[in-house]
């Protein structure tokens, strides 16, 4: 469930914020289709949501589609993208979502990607042990 909040912060952000740049990245390039938009507004997550938004809002930030992104009329958009740091390395993100992170054999080059050239990243995933994500989210900081 927690990757349909990230999905709807996500247009949130895009709607209400414009010139951001969001994306949603996840194993495989369909995944990361899923989220966004795949071929038909009720494909994809979030171009489910805003097809289900009340009219006067959908005119008030009109959006242009094509597989895995949503153009929004703010100067925002939303791009569903594959694992990987070859991929998000030459990008500039307002936010960075990576959904099922403990499943991407390549979400530690990924992230190390992400780091210096986004402003806020949200790892999601289900539980998966022996990974870069498992190791992030259980250090243990020492006290200073």
């Amino acid at each position: 469930m927690m990757s349909w909040v990230a999905v709807l912060y996500s247009l949130w952000l895009c709607m209400f914020h414009p010139h951001q740049a969001v994306f949603l990245q996840s194993k495989k390039e369909e995944d990361a289709a899923a989220l966004v938009f795949d071929k038909k507004m009720e494909n994809a997550r979030m171009s489910f949501v805003y097809s289900q938004l009340p009219e006067w809002l959908k005119m008030a930030v009109p959006v242009d589609t094509s597989y895995a992104k949503m153009r929004f009329a703010n100067g925002s958009i939303a791009h569903g993208i594959p694992e990987g740091g070859h991929i998000i390395r030459s990008r500039t993100a307002s936010f960075v979502v990576s959904d099922e992170c403990a499943f991407q054999p390549e979400f530690e080059n990924a992230y190390t990607a992400a780091v210096p050239m986004a402003k806020k990243i949200l790892g999601l995933s289900s539980a998966n042990g022996g990974t870069f994500f498992g190791d992030i989210v259980t250090e243990v900081l020492e006290p200073s």
